[in-house]
């Protein structure tokens, strides 16, 4: 499948959702004060975004600390990735690290990102690219498929050594 047909598909998966929730919405389906209809977030944005001078400061300063923190972290997994599949020694020393942090949830780590970068935009750009660099590293370290397809292996294994009867 080409990439046009992807994202075709994923356009027309993302307006089926949408027109579906959009019926059930204006139909009293679900509750429109916790699911409004998109069209209604999509009015109140463009009154935002026309009449309110301050969402549109806010909307520069948010993506400009996005794509500071995405490139910071792509960047440094693009390095790191390049050193782990370079040296086998770097791949002996960081795979520990990852396995161990990757698992944790990033949000956890939020206190101690503002203790350590302060409540200023640094923290949230650390934030934004410790998230980036992550999947970076794993995606650029690691071969997904052939990882995934071992452990589906390894754990149907175990699981029918745990099932049979030992007669």
């Amino acid at each position: 499948m080409n990439i046009t047909n992807r994202i075709g598909i994923g356009f027309i998966s993302l307006f089926s959702v949408a027109f579906i929730w959009e019926i059930l919405a204006r139909h009293n389906f679900v509750d429109s004060s916790i699911f409004p209809p998109p069209t209604s977030i999509l009015w109140r944005l463009c009154e935002l975004l026309f009449q309110d001078p301050d969402f549109s400061v806010h909307i520069i300063s948010s993506s400009r600390r996005f794509l500071i923190g995405g490139l910071l972290g792509a960047i440094s997994a693009v390095i790191l990735a390049y050193l782990v599949k370079s040296k086998d020694f770097f791949q002996k020393f960081i795979d520990p690290w990852i396995a161990v942090l990757y698992p944790l949830p990033k949000v956890a780590l939020v206190p101690f990102f503002l203790l350590i970068f302060g409540l200023g935009d640094l923290s949230k750009i650390a934030m934004i690219a410790m998230g980036v660099f992550f999947w970076f590293t794993l995606i650029f370290t690691q071969d997904f498929a052939t990882e995934a397809i071992g452990l589906a292996r390894f754990i149907s294994h175990l699981s029918s050594e745990l099932t049979e009867d030992p007669i």
